[in-house]
C-alpha cells in the first residue's frame, strides 16, 4: 500500500492558502486531519477523507456521514 500514486478528488470550486512554514505530526490520516481543520471556521468549509488501498484522497464541502 506504500509508494502507490496517490489521486486527489477535488470536485469543490473552493480551495484555501495554507501559508508556510508550517509542519504535522501524526500518522497519514491524522495529518489529513490537521490540515483540513485548519479551515473548519472558514465561510465554506473542506472535509477530506482518505482511501490507502485506493491511494485516494476525497475532498468535499460536507461532512463525511458516519454509518
Amino acid at each position: 500500500m506504500n509508494g502507490g500514486n496517490w489521486v486527489v478528488i477535488w470536485p469543490v470550486n473552493v480551495d484555501y492558502r495554507i501559508d508556510a512554514p508550517l509542519s504535522f505530526h501524526g500518522n497519514f490520516e491524522s495529518v489529513i486531519t490537521q490540515a483540513f481543520d485548519l479551515y473548519r471556521d472558514a465561510d465554506t468549509p473542506l472535509f477530506a477523507a482518505a482511501n490507502r488501498i485506493q491511494c485516494l484522497i476525497s475532498v468535499s464541502d460536507r461532512p463525511r456521514e458516519r454509518r
